[in-house]
């Protein structure tokens, strides 16, 4: 569903602030706000996004011929 809603210049100044200082744009903002006020029953709120293993994130490189050592140079000494 899309909602147009003409704002005042000083709600306008303050939503966005609030949506700077959550991290989020003006309509995640909204969004959230009105899922939180309207208390949507769990069901129909989008689980959180699975994070992934490190072996998860790289299958996709799998099988790729990649050297992944590192450099044996110890570099130059360092006075301490």
């Amino acid at each position: 569903m899309t909602l147009t809603i003409d704002l005042p210049d000083n709600l306008e100044a303050a939503l966005k602030a609030q949506a700077h200082a959550h991290g989020l744009s003006e309509a995640g903002y909204v969004r959230s706000m009105l899922e939180r006020d309207l208390a949507l029953p769990a069901s129909d709120v989008p689980p959180p996004a699975k994070k992934k293993s490190l072996v998860e994130l790289f299958e996709p490189l799998r099988g790729l011929d990649l050297d992944l050592s590192r450099n044996p140079s110890t570099g130059r000494p360092v006075e301490l």
